[in-house]
């Protein structure tokens, strides 16, 4: 395969580029094997030109992970617009199945985003608020579920941390090829089954609720 000559690629061009081969290398060989040297030899480019769109590889991980939680909302939101008579428990399944949906989608993205090494978000406010962003339509859905006497009058937090427990240990355990009994759903049918089963134990426990 013929590479392209250093510094070759045209503005804007060469960012992606290296965004996609960081992807690639993530999925084959995982965040401590990266390497900006490498990556610029990965799309024929000079290290120098590396270093004019990330200072260093926490900058480069930094931008994968703020896009993969910008690509996380946008899924849920998308979902969540496809149902827009949903009502407060539907809407909170929906934004499991989303969440679940793109983990499991785009592994490379979800390992970085919540793996072990992560740079602090602190130093990335981009970063940080879209982490935040996404979190918050969690909490949104769950405290809409409770106000509407859906969901058991505890506190929002603990009952977010539970969905997103579910739905991140799952979509991990996906990704990372531990779920191997065949009795299980397969692809996105899985967090579809796990999200309902969840909400609807939760439903048990409302007021009203025997």
């Amino acid at each position: 395969m013929n590479r392209p000559a250093p510094d070759s690629y045209h503005h804007g061009n060469l960012r992606d580029a290296l965004v996609q081969a960081a992807l690639e290398a993530l999925e084959r060989d995982g965040p401590a094997a990266l390497s900006l040297r490498n990556l610029a030899r990965a799309v024929g480019v000079s290290p120098t030109a590396v270093y004019r769109h990330f200072a260093n590889k926490d900058d480069l991980m930094a931008t994968i992970a703020t896009e993969g939680f910008e690509g996380l909302s946008a899924e849920m939101q998308r979902r969540l617009g496809s149902e827009p008579d949903a009502d407060a428990l539907r809407r909170l399944m929906i934004l499991g199945e989303g969440y679940s949906g793109y983990a499991m989608s785009h592994p490379a993205h979800y390992r970085l985003m919540f793996g072990r090494r992560m740079v602090d978000k602190d130093d990335y406010p981009a970063l940080a608020r879209a982490a935040a962003h996404s979190y918050g339509m969690l909490e949104q859905a769950v405290a809409g579920a409770v106000d509407a006497g859906q969901l058991p009058d505890v506190p929002v937090a603990l009952l977010s941390t539970m969905a997103w427990s579910l739905v991140h240990g799952l979509s991990t355990l996906h990704n990372d090829g531990m779920l191997t009994d065949k009795q299980l759903p397969r692809g996105e049918a899985l967090g579809e089954t796990f999200t309902r089963m969840l909400a609807l134990s939760l439903r048990h426990f409302a007021p009203g609720k025997e």
